[in-house]
């Protein structure tokens, strides 16, 4: 419970700091990222957001891009199929071990700092043994510490935790 405590910690203070308005972003010393998941009945569609530290991410799409320089940004389209395909690949839905789909693009919001990722899935199936797998950076950091807010079909909003070296699969509670 304590390490569940010092994680949540850690990414509140991560997720309420501002961004630099100039200049260069210094390293950080922790590796962490956050979605929100929810589904939404008007668009029968799982939507969700992934906050992730913008140079982690350029890092970790790096391997799929023409060139080695890759720089983010809200005016560029370049990367954003490279930003969706690591997506699909490190943070998916399933039941009975089954990917329920393919995340469809939605946009992309980039600061110094931190860069939001949009996605949705349709999905029109039942809720009965869905799983989150969420392996976003595990490839990159050893020390990474993901977490989920996923909020359920009563409007109450539960958190999952997936740290590196542990199991990246975890069942929802709908």
């Amino acid at each position: 419970m304590t390490t569940l405590w010092y994680s949540y910690l850690l990414l509140s203070a991560w997720w309420w700091n501002g961004t630099p308005s100039e200049g260069a972003v210094p390293p950080h010393d922790f590796h962490a990222s956050m979605a929100e998941i929810a589904y939404s009945p008007e668009s029968k569609a799982f939507q969700m957001s992934l906050r992730v530290f913008t140079d982690d991410m350029e890092d970790a799409i790096r391997p799929k891009a023409a060139n080695s320089r890759i720089t983010l940004s809200n005016k560029s389209t370049v990367h954003d199929a490279a930003l969706l395909a690591y997506v699909q690949k490190n943070c998916y839905l399933s039941s009975n071990k089954e990917k329920l789909g393919l995340w469809q693009w939605v946009g992309k919001e980039v600061t110094a700092e931190v860069v939001w990722l949009y996605v949705e899935l349709p999905y029109k199936g039942n809720f009965k043994d869905l799983s989150l797998t969420y392996k976003v950076m595990f490839e990159l950091f050893d020390d990474q510490v993901n977490m989920a807010n996923v909020k359920t079909r009563q409007g109450s909003t539960k958190t999952y935790v997936f740290k590196a070296g542990k199991p990246s699969t975890q069942t929802l509670q709908w």
